[in-house]
């Protein structure tokens, strides 16, 4: 394609990011011109994911491709910015090993032990993840499913500023303030971003008070700007307690609630009253039940704290429930958002309420139900000063999500 080179190096550019999700696009482009392979490759290889969801026969020969791939053409693993990689108990070979050894300048790294025993794995396959984990591109990591791992092995991650954490177990032999092997790492990671589920409570509780042998945190977490927490056990809240009250310049909260009816109590009194100045989006998600006398779980109660001491510009509520009984349409119950929001959010612009509803597709829809679709249509009209605002955009949404999948509505912020 001789004629490619008179376009403008930008206008090439554009095509080709165009074109970045379809793939068998971008490898036709590749073959076409040689100017358009760099190009092409940042796209083609920008994202790798190593899951156990491939049969165990592709995900083996999948391996030893992009080994021999990586063999012959060691440029390739410049362009992988993403890895997702999920340890395979069966499939710990030496393809593994040579592969993520390659990948080092990665940005985003999503790790899933599926509930590993760090201490149990093989010290290659610990030497290669622990060499991803450092790399000083990296700003982005999600570890998950794993037993005892090393809090330590965060300390030399210093351009990292994303965290997030799901199911990491705690035991005795956990390495929080151990050290030693980092001594010569002076700058502290500075946490901007931090996710954690419910049950990782008593692990983010123990994180967030860990020094190092010098007396500085492992972790910094004082310029965190956007916080993402789940609700879900009543006896596991000092971890979110303790970031919501050392948060003193948060900007964005995503608050998940599952099946807690007092789920949002004490959210305000816990907060730390500066970033009730900083803070600009709310993100809530309430998974709740039909027998719930509220279904906004305690959020209006919170809100009316938050009235008049805000910035709040705008607010977004995905209300779930997996049910074969109706959960209510009360007009006072729903109708109290629209009470609280009226007055005190000066800077408010954006509100969004969802709905999803699972029912069984084994189930019968009876006339009940048929009026039940009807009065969850009706939800808007209990928002008459939302609805009216010229100033703020409302949107509302339901949906009743046909599924015998407990699984069919998820929300992760």
């Amino acid at each position: 394609m001789t004629s490619f080179a008179d376009f403008p190096p930008e206008t090439v550019k554009e095509i080709i990011d165009v074109l970045q999700d379809d793939l068998p696009s971008l490898k036709a482009c590749s073959q076409t011109c040689q100017s358009l392979l760099p190009l092409c490759r940042q796209h083609i290889y920008r994202t790798i994911s190593l899951t156990r969801h491939h049969a165990r026969g592709h995900r083996s020969r999948m391996l030893k491709s992009l080994r021999l791939l990586l063999d012959k053409n060691a440029d390739i693993a410049h362009y992988v910015r993403n890895l997702v990689y999920e340890i395979d108990h069966n499939d710990e070979g030496d393809d593994n090993v040579r592969v993520l050894e390659k990948l080092h300048p990665v940005q985003t790294l999503k790790l899933d032990g599926s509930g590993a025993h760090w201490n149990t794995l093989r010290s290659p396959m610990q030497e290669v993840l622990l060499r991803l984990i450092h790399s000083h591109s990296l700003t982005r990591v999600r570890i998950s499913l794993f037993w005892n791992f090393p809090v330590t092995a965060l300390i030399p991650c210093i351009t990292l500023n994303d965290l997030a954490i799901n199911s990491l177990g705690l035991t005795a032999a956990t390495k929080c303030d151990n050290d030693e092997e980092y001594t010569t790492f002076d700058p502290v990671p500075h946490i901007k971003s931090f996710t954690f589920d419910c049950a990782d409570d008593p692990f983010v509780t123990k994180v967030f008070h860990a020094k190092r042998s010098t007396g500085v945190p492992m972790l910094d977490f004082s310029n965190l700007k956007e916080l993402n927490i789940h609700a879900r056990f009543k006896d596991y809240f000092e971890g979110r307690k303790t970031l919501l009250q050392a948060s003193e310049e948060l900007e964005i909260l995503h608050y998940r609630v599952t099946y807690l009816e007092d789920g949002c109590e004490d959210l305000v009194a816990w907060m730390n009253k500066s970033s009730l100045s900083t803070l600009r989006r709310l993100h809530v998600v309430l998974g709740i039940k039909p027998s719930f006398k509220d279904p906004l779980c305690g959020l209006c109660e919170e809100l009316a704290q938050f009235a008049g001491l805000n910035v709040i510009e705008e607010i977004t509520l995905n209300v779930f429930t997996w049910t074969d009984k109706q959960c209510t349409t009360d007009r006072t119950k729903w109708g109290r958002l629209d009470t609280v929001l009226a007055d005190g959010f000066p800077m408010l612009r954006r509100v969004s309420l969802h709905i999803d509803i699972k029912i069984s597709t084994c189930r019968y829809v009876g006339e009940d139900d048929l009026a039940f679709r009807e009065k969850l249509q009706k939800i808007p009209e209990y928002f008459p000063w939302l609805s009216q605002s010229t100033i703020i955009a409302f949107k509302f949404s339901t949906e009743i999500v046909d599924s015998d999948d407990d699984c069919a509505v998820m929300y992760f912020d």
